[in-house]
């Protein structure tokens, strides 16, 4: 298995994932800034099958993703701004949103990372309980417990942001 095989495979996920995080200005630099880290990488990982190297280098990607965000903050703000994870910073802000987009984005500012990555995985990244699992490094069965599990914790958050 070669890393070309890996790279050309996951590009236009991985750019897809950058553009939602980063903007499309920044996805192509966040593409080749992981291929970099996986390339510095590769004498430390020994993938079994496509699936686990896919995985792999997507997790990469999502890293450098987070890693930009960071350093924007600390650029931006001082180092003193905490970013938040998961689907808020998927959402657009924009004057005049309604009630229940403001509502929303409150809710899954306030959920846990796992559950807010799991429904950005689900949601946002529009992955399968398979994919998400093997990102995970999980079973099928749990990312699909934790999947109702960060919808139900939702839909508590959200009857509160509403009442």
């Amino acid at each position: 298995m070669s890393l070309d095989a890996v790279f050309a495979r996951n590009k236009r996920r991985v750019v897809g994932l950058a553009a939602k995080i980063l903007g499309s200005s920044d996805a192509e630099d966040a593409y080749q800034d992981a291929v970099i880290r996986a390339l510095e990488a590769a004498g430390t990982f020994a993938p079994k099958d496509d699936r686990q190297a896919d995985t792999w280098f997507y997790s990469i990607a999502l890293n450098v993703c987070r890693n930009r965000l960071q350093y924007a903050g600390r650029e931006c703000r001082g180092g003193t701004v905490r970013l938040p994870e998961g689907v808020e910073e998927m959402l657009p802000a924009r004057d005049g949103e309604s009630e229940e987009v403001k509502a929303l984005k409150g809710a899954l500012n306030r959920l846990p990372p796992d559950q807010s990555e799991i429904l950005r995985k689900m949601y946002n990244d529009n992955l399968s309980h398979r994919e998400i699992a093997a990102e995970l490094g999980i079973a099928e069965g749990a990312a699909r417990v934790r999947l109702h599990r960060a919808m139900e914790a939702l839909r508590r958050l959200m009857k509160k942001e509403v009442a």
